[in-house]
């Protein structure tokens, strides 16, 4: 059996534990777009313009999304690591090196 189809076969077994990872990282996604969406609206720029207070909110806000993304998409990342470890050392025994799981 080849790594392609133990790869396959794996993820077609583990498809639920690939649910939170995809949410986090859609999630994670569609945030930055609604923020750059609103970063990028002409009303949202002029009050930027008119407000000093409301230009660094928007600015906060902004590095507050950036922390909430990176915290939420680290948190995801442990939890499918931390589900799967059992698979990477099985994967391991086989001689797959850990290098091997970060280019797949």
């Amino acid at each position: 059996m080849s790594i392609q189809k133990l790869v396959i076969r794996s993820v077609r077994k583990n498809i639920k534990m690939y649910y939170l990872y995809f949410f986090a990282m859609i999630s994670c996604i569609s945030f930055y777009f609604i923020f750059s969406t609103l970063q990028h609206d002409e009303t949202v720029v002029m009050m930027a313009n008119a407000s000093v207070n409301f230009s660094a909110a928007f600015q906060v806000a902004g590095l507050l999304l950036i922390f909430i993304s990176v915290v939420f998409s680290s948190y995801a990342t442990s939890i499918f690591i931390r589900r799967r470890s059992q698979e990477i050392g099985l994967y391991q025994l086989i001689g797959l090196s850990k290098g091997w799981f970060r280019a797949y």
